[in-house]
């Protein structure tokens, strides 16, 4: 087994941690043979049919590779995070097209008893479809970054789908957690206002840490305190925190959303246009489907720098993107201002911002503003259900 170990590049001093997967993977090779590599029978691949099926009998050429696959997948299937996090990326350094794709035909295997329990749940057919369809959606991402198939760096995003913790619903991927940030959100006669209920900010009203905003000059700690019969805090202003605080009378005011609540959080895969017909149509529908068939939520939330309150005056004009982000009450997080690389100019975060390619208007225009030494911030935005049924 440690020879195993050795050719994958896996952790040999988790041997003995490791020795019932091996065992178990063994049988499952000796009695299923190549099957977990046929990936034609889960039909959630259409395009990328060729070029996985090259891949995969490339792979087949050494058998410690489907032995390798069968071993991930008992690990898989214990969800132990912690040991998948050491298994699931064999040869990581070698950013070779086989060692990238190999952990897929382990996650590929888990679509039977995804779609399965999709069907306890009630989920639509083509929800279902759509969702394992997503498979396909990621190694094109991969490929774009990466210029051959993969899915190391998506492995433990698909498992989200994998565990109906996110669904896809026409242009969405909507994911049914927990509010995971240190903000309240209140219902006001003038709209949604966010306050945190802890935190450090740069005085720029950034998260302090965040890029560019790592200075302890003029930063502040924002606090909420509740009293008896008011809010008091410091109020989030145009996706800012503000360093003065104001005093919310809770007669005035409803408590809508809090750290811990249940939510509907919306991701936006590539690939597809982003009209406010379809916008408003899918988020719906989308809505309604994960809340009669996973749970109840307190309200929609998106984090993602697609949200930076600054991406209207880049592009200048009112566009699909500056209307999605408007639906939003806008909040910072802490951000490193890189995502911008993988999403807007398919690059690596290595890439120098000189080189980074100007293929549209909008990378033209971010490229432009980091030049300058500008960064695009992650923000956590909010809209109530209400707003679309």
């Amino acid at each position: 087994m440690k020879d195993f170990l050795l050719k994958f590049a896996l952790p040999t001093e988790e041997s003995d941690i490791l020795l019932p997967y091996f065992e178990n993977a063994k049988k499952r090779l000796e009695a299923e043979k190549a099957e977990i590599f046929n990936f034609e029978k889960y039909d959630c691949y259409t395009y990328m049919k060729e070029d996985l099926a090259r891949v995969r009998d490339a792979l087949l050429l050494d058998k410690d590779n489907l032995l390798y696959a069968y071993f991930l997948h008992e690990i898989l299937k214990t969800r132990d995070r912690e040991l998948l996090m050491r298994t699931s990326a064999p040869r990581a350094e070698d950013k070779n097209e086989l060692y990238d794709t190999l952990p897929l035909f382990a996650l590929l295997a888990e679509i039977p008893a995804m779609r399965e329990e999709q069907k306890k749940h009630g989920i639509p057919e083509d929800v279902q479809r759509d969702t394992a369809n997503m498979f396909e959606n990621q190694v094109q991402d991969f490929i774009n970054l990466n210029g051959h198939l993969g899915i190391k760096g998506y492995f433990f995003w698909m498992l989200r789908f994998l565990d109906l913790h996110i669904l896809r619903i026409g242009r969405f991927n909507l994911e049914y957690k927990t509010f995971g940030e240190s903000y309240d959100v209140f219902e006001t006669k003038d709209g949604l206002l966010m306050m945190p209920t802890e935190g450090r900010f740069h005085r720029s009203g950034q998260v302090l840490g965040s890029a560019g905003c790592e200075d302890e000059d003029g930063a502040f700690d924002a606090v909420l305190t509740e009293t008896e019969d008011a809010y008091i805090g410091y109020p989030v202003v145009n996706g800012v925190c503000k360093n003065k605080t104001i005093m919310l009378q809770k007669s005035e005011c409803q408590k809508l959303l809090s750290k811990g609540d249940a939510v509907i959080s919306v991701h936006i895969p590539s690939g597809c246009p982003m009209t406010d017909e379809i916008t408003e149509r899918d988020l719906a529908r989308g809505g309604q489907i994960v809340e009669k068939c996973i749970g109840e939520a307190k309200a929609f939330i998106c984090a993602s720098w697609l949200l930076d309150v600054q991406i209207p005056k880049l592009l200048g004009k009112e566009t699909n993107l500056t209307r999605f982000g408007a639906r939003y009450e806008r909040a910072p997080i802490k951000s490193q201002g890189d995502s911008v690389y993988e999403y807007v100019f398919l690059c690596p975060k290595s890439t120098p911002v000189e080189a980074l390619p100007e293929k549209s208007s909008f990378a033209k225009a971010v490229k432009a503003h980091m030049l300058a030494g500008g960064y695009l911030y992650g923000a956590v935005g909010v809209f109530k259900k209400s707003d679309l049924y």
